[in-house]
């Protein structure tokens, strides 16, 4: 038997290991899960991509279905990284503060060539150049293309493109990259020093301006996003005014290489 003084101090002493223990247990939160899906913009999941918390070299890879999970014991919020080679490096913020986080990231395809590529149902499209030709007289041209293009695309959709440029986004802003929807003119009048003369255009000429978001995805990759869903007709990417200029004489003093728009149909 205990002696009195301590069988009457036994019953505090349990009681306050009984507290530091369930103290000890509530301390001791599991660090929360992150967890989701990578897969391309197309739906497809990608398997074997890296993805990591900006910063922290750690990392885990998806599996075949593209789902991935890691615990993060660490706070505020942080960049998620996710790649793969063949792919642009998608990025996105999350709040370490949630529990049990759930991601879904898509990635675009890395375009190897430089130039424009449609997002299309399946695959990328690569928009090929087209010349730009001036046509008119000494006081003024119209300048344009002679063919719409090989990209199809479908029509009442906002539409995305991929943009592969060595430029930086300063460089991009100076060229003022635009996208234009054409119209065919067969022909139209022209002033002339004898007054208006009817010239054979037989081009693809600008008319609307089509309004667009450009967003970096990379250092050399940038994602073209359409504002509004674009109506049927043949539309062109252009810099520096190429197919809204009437200056036949800054066309001819552009390197060729240089002359150049990317024309699509949308259907």
């Amino acid at each position: 038997m205990l002696p009195a003084r301590l069988a009457e101090i036994r019953p505090l002493w349990l009681l306050v290991v009984g507290a530091l223990s369930l103290q000890g247990l509530v301390g001791c939160k599991p660090a929360p899960k992150v967890a989701g899906v990578i897969s391309d913009v197309w739906g497809n999941p990608i398997d074997n991509a890296t993805v990591q918390l900006e910063g922290v070299l750690a990392h885990v890879t998806t599996d075949g279905d593209g789902r991935f999970v890691f615990t993060d014991g660490g706070e505020g919020k942080v960049t998620l990284k996710a790649g793969k080679d063949g792919y642009v490096v998608g990025k996105t913020e999350i709040d370490r503060a949630v529990q049990n986080l759930s991601v879904s990231m898509e990635l675009f395809p890395a375009p190897e060539d430089l130039g424009f590529f449609a997002v299309d149902r399946k695959s990328l499209g690569a928009l090929e150049g087209a010349q730009v030709f001036s046509k008119g007289t000494e006081i003024r041209s119209v300048t344009g293309i002679q063919e719409p293009g090989n990209v199809e695309l479908k029509h009442g959709n906002v539409l995305r493109f991929v943009f592969h440029s060595e430029l930086r986004r300063s460089e991009l802003s100076r060229l003022d990259l635009q996208l234009h929807k054409l119209e065919f003119v067969d022909s139209t009048a022209i002033p002339s020093l004898l007054g208006d003369v009817e010239a054979r255009v037989n081009l693809w000429i600008a008319t609307d301006p089509t309004p667009f978001e450009l967003r970096g995805l990379s250092r050399e990759h940038y994602l073209i996003t359409t504002r509004e869903p674009l109506d049927a007709g043949v539309y062109a990417f252009h810099t520096e005014g190429l197919l809204t200029s009437n200056d036949r004489r800054s066309l001819e003093l552009m390197p060729r290489e240089m002359q150049v728009a990317y024309p699509f149909e949308v259907k």
